[in-house]
């Protein structure tokens, strides 16, 4: 019975990856998840307990040895909170399926340094949005930011159940924008996020919203995406879990190409 179980995927039972596949069950993966967590406290929280940031990272932090250095934040200022505001509120007018996506609790905190960090997310710190000043340089910046790390939040999730690869692995890529040293759970998240980044510029073209920064962002994205399954389509040690979402990212690229 445990084998015909791991012979299950995860992202078939989702019915695909977040922000990507239109029929993504994103109730079931907050389901899966916040049990995930209550299991690893020993069943001292409950499993509605576990979907809030702060929780999510204090069972992680008490439980397990990930040892997760987190980075320097505060509070983000009065002007930045209304910028957040507005992008969110931006994106979900015009991706209204992803409303349901922004009901998740997810806390967005102000980086303290380095100055020339964006913006960051990492899976062991669970549902929380580290912004730098640069991810407030412009509106649609702005927009672009918050899908990239929310995106990253809803795969991370996904990455707290199951892990993409085999983790001994010392392979290291370069992804397409230069950023060196990352393994393959890196350049599927890399990949992920440029689908749904693209998703959405796309949608902004066929309403008429866009502009020419989002035309040339989806010229970048297009590439990125395809950069990526490229070094993910190579001989890298992938789990079921990580083979599946590169299949899906295939069949994305295969459409938006």
């Amino acid at each position: 019975m445990e084998n015909q179980h791991l012979k299950l995927s995860i992202i078939d039972e989702l019915k695909g990856i977040p922000m990507v596949d239109e029929e993504f069950d994103c109730q079931l993966l907050v389901s899966l998840t916040a049990h995930h967590r209550s299991n690893i406290s020993k069943n001292k929280l409950t499993p509605n307990q576990c979907i809030y940031p702060a929780i999510a990272y204090k069972i992680y932090a008490e439980n397990t040895n990930l040892n997760t250095e987190v980075p320097e934040s505060n509070e983000l200022s009065n002007e930045h909170q209304e910028k957040l505001f507005k992008a969110i509120e931006t994106i979900k007018a015009i991706m209204p399926q992803w409303v349901i996506y922004f009901s998740l609790p997810v806390s967005y905190r102000a980086l303290s340094a380095p100055p020339e960090t964006v913006s960051l997310t990492n899976h062991c710190i669970p549902q929380t949005i580290y912004l730098g000043v640069k991810a407030f340089k412009s509106s649609e910046w702005l927009e672009e930011v918050i899908i990239h790390e929310l995106a990253h939040v809803w795969l991370g999730m996904i990455c707290e159940l199951h892990h993409f690869h085999e983790i001994s692995s010392d392979e290291r890529f370069i992804l397409p924008s230069g950023t060196k040293n990352k393994d393959a759970r890196g350049v599927i998240f890399a990949g992920h996020f440029a689908a749904a980044v693209l998703k959405y510029f796309e949608e902004k073209e066929k309403l008429n919203l866009g502009s020419q920064n989002s035309k040339d962002r989806i010229s970048y994205l297009k590439n990125y995406l395809t950069g990526c399954i490229k070094l993910l389509t190579q001989d890298v040690f992938l789990d079921k879990t990580g083979t599946d979402l590169v299949s899906r990212l295939k069949i994305y690229e295969a459409t938006h190409g």
